[in-house]
């Protein structure tokens, strides 16, 4: 189980762009750092725990993850992804398009005492229009 962090709950805050013709040396050249996890279509990838995985992925895939341990709020994961990865940019969604991809921002809230649901504001709302990226909210534990 994830533990609480100085009282606060804790969040994960990632960039994914998926496409199917997704090249990882691409995004990586266009964001000047390595990403957590990449792939390409049809490639087979080891899971976290080591063991490869049984079927294919179904998209190209390059992700970012947060790597800020402390992060307070939703906005506050929003604003380090848009540090590490220059962002927003004004040709993102351009190359998006031309590279036959999308983006998604996945934040991962960890609300187990209950106290703490996921409230994100203008950074994350202006985030999500600069870049065209999809939210994808994962709240534990859910309901």
């Amino acid at each position: 189980m994830t533990q609480l962090i100085e009282g606060h709950f804790k969040i994960k805050v990632t960039l994914i762009v998926r496409g199917d013709t997704l090249d990882p040396e691409f995004w990586t050249a266009y964001f000047g750092t390595l990403p957590h996890f990449s792939a390409r279509k049809g490639e087979l990838s080891y899971s976290p725990n080591g063991r490869l995985r049984e079927t294919p992925h179904f998209w190209g895939v390059w992700n970012y993850r947060c790597q800020t341990k402390a992060i307070r709020s939703i906005d506050d994961g929003v604003i380090s992804l848009m540090k590490a990865l220059k962002l927003p940019r004004y040709d993102f969604k351009k190359i998006l398009v031309a590279q036959g991809c999308e983006a998604i921002l996945s934040i991962y809230v960890n609300n187990v005492d209950g106290k703490h649901p996921p409230h994100y504001g203008k950074t994350t709302t202006d985030f999500l229009e600069s870049t065209g990226a999809e939210l994808s909210l994962d709240v534990y534990p859910s309901g």
